[in-house]
């Protein structure tokens, strides 16, 4: 049995909202029992808005693909799923991805032209491909600390992007940055996978490397990178400040920069 709310279609408990019946309508307040809206359950509409209810978990693929029109999304602290496509081709510049979501689908914000600011949640352990694929207008972003994978083509296209901090991140798969702005990138030896093919036809200029030369040319992979870059890797060792901030002690830090010079 499907039922009606203020313009949307439901399963008739009002847990899954299932299409927009209302063609003009703008703006979407869901019904507050709703915990998941189904796949394609409002794409390509002339929504303008969107409100998410507090019990709201899940947002299935393309639930809002190719609605241009929408500049506006608030999403809800209980949100645990972003599916793939999810909000691909829309209009808003700005996104606050709560806390609590664990999956952030593939080119779930593909093709945002306009989008100028996202807040990743801090959880967040993979971004998936094409995720900010040709995100053009997007001119930064922070990469939480548990993001430890960024797959292919996460951020190609993304014309306007300059800079990335990945020194947590371990592994960047194939094109990552292929046809994008970045010229600048932080890595470390935490890095144990970068596909050769993730800078491709970047403008990428300089690539600093937080650690010791020692762990840059004792880690075989680490060696590809730097034969295939020369001129750009720049060795950033650790300031004593740091490492001991990191857990050592004044005499451990002292003796680490002395014996990695």
């Amino acid at each position: 049995m499907i039922v009606e709310y203020s313009g949307i279609s439901y399963t008739d408990d009002f847990m899954a909202a299932k299409k927009l019946i209302d063609e003009e309508k703008e703006t979407l307040y869901l019904h507050p029992d709703t915990k998941v809206i189904l796949n394609a359950a409002f794409s390509n509409s002339a929504l303008k808005q969107v409100y998410c209810t507090p019990k709201l978990a899940k947002i299935e693929e393309r639930a809002f693909y190719g609605c241009k029109l929408l500049y506006e999304v608030i999403l809800n602290r209980n949100l645990k799923y972003i599916g793939d496509h999810a909000f691909s081709e829309c209009g808003m510049e700005k996104i606050i991805i709560p806390e609590n979501v664990e999956y952030l689908g593939e080119s779930a914000f593909s093709n945002c032209k306009h989008l100028k600011e996202i807040k990743l949640p801090k959880n967040l352990t993979e971004i998936q491909a094409n995720c900010f694929d040709n995100c053009i207008s997007l001119p930064s972003l922070e990469i939480p600390k548990n993001v430890k994978v960024i797959k292919e083509c996460a951020f190609a296209g993304c014309k306007n992007l300059k800079y990335l901090d990945l020194r947590n991140v371990e592994v960047l798969e194939n094109r990552v940055f292929a046809e994008s702005g970045i010229t600048v990138i932080d890595i470390s030896n935490e890095m144990v996978n970068f596909d050769l093919k993730a800078l491709e036809n970047c403008a990428i200029k300089r690539i600093n490397f937080y650690g010791t030369g020692k762990e840059l040319f004792e880690s075989e992979h680490l060696k590809e990178l730097l034969d295939m870059c020369k001129g750009m890797i720049h060795i950033k060792l650790p300031t004593l400040e740091e490492l001991v901030d990191s857990g050592m002690s004044y005499k451990e830090a002292n003796d680490y920069l002395r014996n990695n010079p």
